[in-house]
């Protein structure tokens, strides 16, 4: 069984993401008709997510059901933020742009500082190729917070994969994941890396792309 880290970062997004769109309908001006369709699409989304994911029900249909439901439901989703995004009558706050994952261009929203600390990481459950990680600020009181950090907008992450009894890799040996405006996810593994040990690497960005320094690499073996 194969999994999709594309799909199992939207499916952290949307399950996020909409919640907090139907909480802010008014401030975010959205009207009802939207948020019903959106409200459809996660319903749909959440009876076939876990489908895909469980090995009982992952088969060639389920597979093809979850990516014919993305192939739909990410544009809208990407289309209700460029909306949110662009509508003037519309002030973001930063609880908005940090769980709605929206980028915010600079010369709009002015410029906030790099982040000026490191996160932490730590895998806070495992299953079959699936580890669900909790990057959070390390700083007293806020170590068990899971809203971003103020003026951290992003998590950018590297991950890399090696025998277990490989040394620590190398720089060039990291491959970058998409970032996440969200501090608990899911990293998902091919079935031949069982048994591998993977190393996470995160850094805080702030709306504009700017990376604060690097956090401690994580690592774990993967089961």
């Amino acid at each position: 069984m194969k999994l999709s880290q594309k799909l199992a970062d939207f499916n952290t997004e949307v399950n996020a993401s909409m919640p907090y769109i139907n909480s802010k309908a008014a401030h975010l001006k959205e009207d009802s008709g939207q948020v019903t369709q959106g409200d459809n699409f996660l319903s749909d989304w959440n009876i076939k997510y876990p489908l895909y994911v469980s090995p009982a029900t992952h088969t060639e249909q389920s597979v093809f059901d979850i990516n014919e439901l993305y192939s739909h439901f990410h544009p809208f989703i990407a289309g209700v933020k460029q909306q949110i995004k662009l509508n003037k009558a519309v002030t973001l706050t930063g609880a908005d742009i940090s769980t709605l994952h929206i980028h915010v261009d600079a010369a709009h929203r002015g410029h906030v500082p790099r982040p000026a600390f490191a996160p932490a990481n730590s895998v806070i459950k495992s299953t079959h190729l699936v580890a669900k990680i909790f990057t959070n600020n390390p700083n007293p009181p806020h170590e068990k917070e899971t809203a971003m950090p103020q003026d951290v907008a992003k998590i950018d992450r590297k991950l890399a994969v090696v025998g277990s009894a490989d040394p620590a890799p190398k720089p060039e040996q990291y491959d970058a994941l998409e970032t996440v405006g969200y501090t608990i996810y899911d990293l998902v593994f091919a079935p031949e890396q069982e048994g591998a040990r993977a190393y996470l690497i995160t850094n805080y960005e702030n709306a504009r792309g700017e990376q604060g320094p690097p956090s401690v690499a994580l690592s774990f073996i993967i089961s």
